[in-house]
């Protein structure tokens, strides 16, 4: 059998922020209600194969390490093309009986097909966000160039050169409909609707083709 030789996974820094506004951007800050961030979970997939996990509870800090595993490295670039799924606020999302609740196993189709059908908001609104990125597996950097926070649990690893960068941002939108008569009219609201077709009993976590949404049946309180 073929013997490999050198580390079988190396280390990426790792940077979230929130697209929420530039005061609230940094994870590390402490909020509450809507804007607060209680847990992060970052999946690294490698042509579907797992490739790297990790998991934060609260306080969550957005700047970490994650290791990656090293699957078919481009030999001329390097590189290794990994899917990053990002998830803050998970129990933010209240889900049917029938849907896997997120772990260290979850798999990416599992991750892509995720789906709630309400809110919970006393755990903070869900963010997520999905990345392919093109990253480079053999230039490596110091780990010495960090602080001693920072490299906990992973001070003899190698450490890549390239730093990531990811904004995380709600599945949702909040909407408000606001109506205003002038005082000789008499207007009378009879409908708003929300989609031409598909369902609004569950919403998706991660963006979905738009003719796959035209395939789903309205439920019964649609």
């Amino acid at each position: 059998p073929e013997v490999q030789t050198g580390p079988q996974k190396k280390t990426v820094q790792i940077r979230v922020s929130a697209a929420l506004s530039d005061d609230d951007s940094d994870l590390s800050v402490e909020n509450t209600g809507e804007l607060a961030v209680n847990s992060l979970r970052v999946y690294a997939f490698v042509e579907g194969k797992p490739a790297g996990y990790h998991y934060q509870g609260s306080p969550v800090r957005g700047n970490f390490l994650m290791d990656i595993m090293l699957y078919g490295v481009n030999p001329s670039t390097g590189c290794q093309t990994v899917d990053f799924y990002i998830i803050a606020n998970e129990a933010g999302m209240v889900v049917e009986e029938d849907m896997p609740l997120m772990n260290s196993e979850t798999t990416e189709e599992q991750l892509q097909h995720f789906r709630f059908i309400a809110l919970n908001t006393n755990a903070g609104l869900p963010m997520c966000t999905h990345q392919s990125v093109e990253l480079n597996m053999e230039s490596v950097r110091d780990m010495g160039s960090l602080d001693s926070e920072l490299q906990n649990g992973h001070g003899e690893h190698q450490l890549l050169s390239q730093e990531l960068s990811f904004s995380i941002e709600r599945p949702i939108a909040k909407l408000t409909f606001n109506a205003v008569k002038k005082s000789a009219e008499n207007p009378v609201i009879k409908s708003l609707v929300m989609l031409a077709r598909g369902t609004r009993h569950y919403n998706y976590l991660m963006p979905q083709d738009e003719n796959f949404l035209k395939t789903l049946s309205p439920r019964v309180n649609d």
